[in-house]
Parts: structure tokens; C-alpha cells; sequence
């Protein structure tokens, strides 16, 4: 079979650690071509001196007859139907790919701790204060991300009172009060981190007594670990974790893989086979109160080959 693979995808980047936006990758066996346009072709040969001019004749005669594989979420449908014209047969390779990226090398590893370092230190040298609203803490932590020189993963999460009952809500003009919800993370060289923190100005509230409770359930199922093998049995740990707790189950799973994207396997949810040893994701019990207050404890976990884990 051969693997086209576009330079937009993070699969592509996991192929071939080249940082190439407007190329494709065109592998069979042990043999890899990467095509570029034309406009950007000299650019391109400072990252990758072979690559070649793009074209689409040319990409057709290679496929001509054969199997090929495109990951079809990251590619236009329009490519994929000229690539269909020519080769014997077009799969979709894009579940094989997140499996593969779920397994980290030490290389990824390294770089994923080292993102969620940065993005916990920035979320710690916020200075938030009451009355500050939302979207002033939000701006505060992307102006943080620009000055050092990283991506967003994601666009962040600020949320107070009723706003942070909503797993996903938006930064608003709304003020702080008594605790503020933050669901942040960073790109550092291509890899994501994602956490969430709860910062409390009112220690004395019942926000901060339940927050307790939430770190227990992910403390139980982190404890459990060891003895987990997919991504059911840490969906399985977690009810049981939330039910001995006497917590509502959440209206998302316990947790989702992160690497190159956000979101990527193992997918802790039910049913799932996700192999989970050697694969970093995360785990975020929370509680939602509607319209009342939501709560959430995030972090990022790696289970090593020996199913030994750690928080990163």
C-alpha cells in the first residue's frame, strides 16, 4: 500500500518530524517522497533539500494501479476523489494513524511533559483577583503563550459562577467570585498539554469543601491505574471512583489522549479497546451544578509499558 499523507495533518508530522504546512508525503515501504508547491518550493528545500515540485500528473502516475492510503478527516474530499481516479483502491487510514500516535515515543514523552510544565507555570503566574472579569483572565493567558513564543492548544476555558456549569462555556465579561474555573493547555514544538484548575479566593465556601471530593475521584481512579488495560476499564474505575463518592456521573468521559492534537486516543469511554500502557491522556472528574457552578480537577497522565503511571 501506499500512505499519502498532506503536510496539514499532524500525521504527517508524525511521519516525518518535518514542519511542512503545504507538502505531501507519498510513502510506500521504506521509500518516502514529500512533494511541495511550487510557490513555496524554495522554503521547502531548507527543511527538506529532496522535496519536489508538487504535481498532481505526476502523483497520479505513482498511485496508478495501487492501493492507497489517505487519512480522510485531514484531507479535502475534492484530493481524494482525484486520487480515486488513478489508484485501484482509496482507504481511509485515519483510525490506524491515532492508534499508532497514541503510543509515545521517549522523544514525545520529553515534550509532553515539557508542555504541560510551561502551561502550569504559566496558569500559576496569573495574578487573579476578584472582580477581574473572564475574558481579562483569558487575554492574560494567550498574551503569556505570544510572549513565549508557544501555540494555544486550544482556546482557553475561564469560568465563574453559573458559567462554569457548562463543561465548554465561553470567557465572558462576567466577574469573579468566590473561585474561577481555568481549562488551559499549550503547544510547545508541535505537542498539546491540557489541564484545568480551579482557583479559589474564598476557601471557606462549599465550592471549595466539594473540590475535595473531585480530587479524591481522580486521585481513586489514578490509583487504579495499574490495573487498567483499555480505555473501558479506566471509564469502569471511574464510575465506581464517582459512585463510592457519591458524585454524579459527568456529562463527558474521565478523560481523552493527548499528543500532537488535543484530542487524540486512547479514548477513555465505554467500550473502548484503547490499549492505555504507553500512551499519555488525561483525567478530569468534575461535577456540574446547572446554573448553579461547575467544578473540574484536569491533568495529564502517563502510563508507562509496565503500567506504572505518573502525573506529567
Amino acid at each position: 500500500m501506499i500512505f499519502l499523507l498532506s503536510g496539514s495533518s499532524p500525521n504527517f508530522h508524525h511521519e516525518t518530524g518535518l514542519e511542512m504546512d503545504d507538502a505531501f508525503l507519498l510513502k510506500s515501504g521504506k521509500s518516502q517522497r514529500i512533494f511541495g508547491y511550487r510557490m513555496n518550493l524554495d522554503f521547502d528545500r531548507k527543511i527538506f533539500s529532496k522535496t519536489e515540485p508538487f504535481d498532481m500528473k505526476k502523483i497520479l502516475k505513482l498511485v496508478k494501479g495501487k492501493e492507497v492510503g489517505m487519512d480522510f478527516a485531514n484531507e479535502s474530499a475534492k484530493f481524494c476523489s482525484e486520487i480515486s481516479k488513478s489508484a485501484k483502491k482509496v482507504v481511509d487510514i485515519g483510525e490506524d494513524c491515532l492508534t499508532k500516535r497514541s503510543f509515545k515515543t521517549e522523544e514525545e514523552i520529553a515534550l509532553l511533559k515539557a508542555s504541560s510544565k510551561k502551561a502550569k507555570s504559566i496558569i500559576n503566574n496569573i495574578d487573579v483577583k476578584k472582580g477581574m472579569a473572564e475574558i481579562e483572565i483569558a487575554n492574560a493567558l494567550k498574551k503569556e503563550v505570544i510572549d513565549q513564543g508557544l501555540g494555544l492548544s486550544f482556546e482557553p476555558i475561564v469560568a465563574t459562577g453559573a458559567n462554569s456549569s457548562y463543561p465548554h462555556s465561553v470567557p465572558t465579561n462576567k466577574k469573579v467570585g468566590s473561585f474561577v474555573m481555568i481549562d488551559f493547555g499549550v503547544k510547545y514544538r508541535h505537542y498539546c498539554s491540557d489541564m484545568t484548575e480551579v482557583i479559589f479566593l474564598d476557601r471557606k465556601s462549599k465550592e471549595f469543601e466539594l473540590y475535595g471530593r473531585i480530587k479524591e475521584a481522580f486521585g481513586s481512579v489514578f490509583d487504579g491505574l495499574r490495573g487498567c488495560e483499555t480505555g473501558n476499564d479506566i471509564h469502569l474505575a471511574y464510575l465506581r471512583a464517582f459512585k463510592r463518592l457519591g458524585l454524579p456521573t459527568m456529562p463527558h468521559g474521565i478523560g481523552h489522549g493527548v499528543g500532537l492534537e488535543v484530542h487524540e486516543y486512547p479514548r477513555l469511554k465505554k467500550g473502548s479497546k484503547d490499549r492505555t500502557r504507553g500512551t499519555v491522556f488525561t483525567l478530569e472528574p468534575a461535577i456540574y451544578l446547572r446554573n448553579r457552578f461547575g467544578l473540574r480537577f484536569e491533568r495529564e497522565i502517563l502510563v508507562k509499558k509496565s503500567g506504572k503511571a505518573e502525573v506529567i
